[in-house]
């Protein structure tokens, strides 16, 4: 159980975690609403299922590659023309993703630990900096009136 312990890559799942709280806070300070929470949380899993095989393959066979590319290219333009913080956010997050996917499989962890590990680290940071969030924007209560 030691060694298992020691051949995870702490650091770029620390990262990560941290990137994913910051982006949770994010949307939850700035009153970004479920939908939209609810939204990143899907295409992150999308992304994440579609790295883990090969349905990405599949997936690019379906239509000509250049049509991907457009969406793609599009999308990205317009995140960082509308919402340039986020999109910051989206770029850290996706440098820590491939980071820690990397030192995963560098580590001999197979495609299917390496999407659990980097499915719970996401999920718990998203939802501790949601709550952080949530919780510095509720109006406070004075106890003793003046």
């Amino acid at each position: 159980m030691v060694v298992f312990l020691r051949k995870i890559p702490w650091l770029s799942l620390i990262l990560l975690w941290l990137t994913y709280i910051m982006l949770g806070w994010y949307l939850s300070i700035y009153h970004i609403g479920w939908s939209v929470f609810l939204l990143v949380v899907v295409f992150i899993f999308t992304i994440a299922s579609l790295w883990s095989g090969k349905m990405l393959g599949r997936w690019i066979q379906l239509g000509p590659q250049s049509l991907l590319v457009v969406f793609l290219f599009s999308g990205t333009v317009c995140l960082a023309a509308i919402l340039p913080t986020l999109f910051a956010l989206s770029v850290m997050v996706f440098a820590t993703q491939l980071l820690a996917r990397v030192d995963m499989q560098a580590a001999g962890f197979r495609r299917n630990q390496t999407l659990w590990a980097l499915t719970l680290t996401t999920a718990l940071g998203l939802g501790l900096g949601w709550i952080v969030g949530v919780e510095e924007t509720l109006p406070s209560v004075e106890y003793w009136p003046d």
